[in-house]
């Protein structure tokens, strides 16, 4: 009778580490704000527009020769959401539509205009690294807040 009992627990105490994984991040990545933490840019054609690594102070970060206070990412249910700043014009909003990819914990966030961007997820950091049309290869952070 007690080797029954003990199997019982030892297998129940099994299927509880079994399913203490981690949750896939098209779940957890809902109803979360990613601030924006640091920023740099190199290999532009006008070495001019290249900048070394810049972190954000006092919640702001001056990103292509314009400094963006409150620069946030927020990710709704449905795969929307949506990013914000605010400059010296006032505050600047932008609605996306966003897929995750849970093999490689990678969301691909697009605007209206389908201009899609990839961002990795690891635990607390969003990276975004992009080139754009002038050569620029931007890394940039976020991180949860």
């Amino acid at each position: 009778m007690k080797a029954l009992q003990y199997s019982a627990l030892l297998i129940g105490l099994m299927l509880v580490i079994c399913s203490c994984g981690d949750d896939p991040l098209s779940t957890t990545i809902v109803g979360t704000t990613w601030k924006a933490f640091s920023v740099e840019q190199s290999g532009c054609d006008e070495k001019s527009e290249d900048f070394t690594l810049r972190t954000a102070t006092n919640n702001c970060i001056e990103w292509d020769r314009t400094t963006l206070c409150d620069y946030t990412y927020q990710f709704l249910a449905d795969g929307l959401g949506f990013y914000q700043y605010t400059e010296t014009s006032g505050v600047e909003r932008f609605d996306f539509e966003y897929t995750v990819n849970d093999d490689i914990n990678q969301l691909t966030i697009c605007e209206s205009t389908n201009d899609c961007t990839i961002f990795n997820v690891d635990g607390n950091n969003l990276t975004l690294t992009s080139s754009d049309v002038d050569g620029c290869i931007v890394n940039a952070l976020f991180v949860k807040g």
